[in-house]
């Protein structure tokens, strides 16, 4: 391809890496979760501002960072952790029981419906 048309795509706004990009829409959507609920810790149920169910995206980036640690394939980097850290991401969440309840549930996620991912 030559440089002309490369640089009259790029006026338009292709997008070179679609992977990359979408990954970096779903983070700023976190982001701004994370800004309104002070957590990245988003209810199963939550759909974002563009309709898509952030939760999904949250449990494959857990999934990702687990196979990336184990040495196995990843699309999961080290720029994609720091990122995801440096908003407070949590990548194993602690489930804390109500041991007053006498079915001990998760007493902080409320129903299944609305479980933490």
């Amino acid at each position: 391809m030559t440089i002309e048309r490369i640089s009259a795509l790029e006026r338009l706004g292709f997008v070179w890496d679609s992977h990359g990009e979408a990954w970096m829409e779903r983070f700023n959507e976190l982001s701004e979760y994370s800004l309104k609920y002070g957590s990245c810790n988003v209810l199963s149920s939550y759909n974002s501002p563009c309709g898509r169910q952030l939760s999904s995206w949250i449990k494959c980036q857990r999934r990702q960072y687990r196979m990336y640690n184990e040495g196995g394939p990843s699309t999961m980097t080290h720029e994609r952790i720091s990122k995801l850290e440096s908003i407070g991401f949590e990548w194993e969440l602690k489930m804390c029981r109500d041991t007053t309840s006498p079915r001990s549930t998760p007493s902080s996620f409320g129903s299944l419906d609305d479980s933490v991912l």
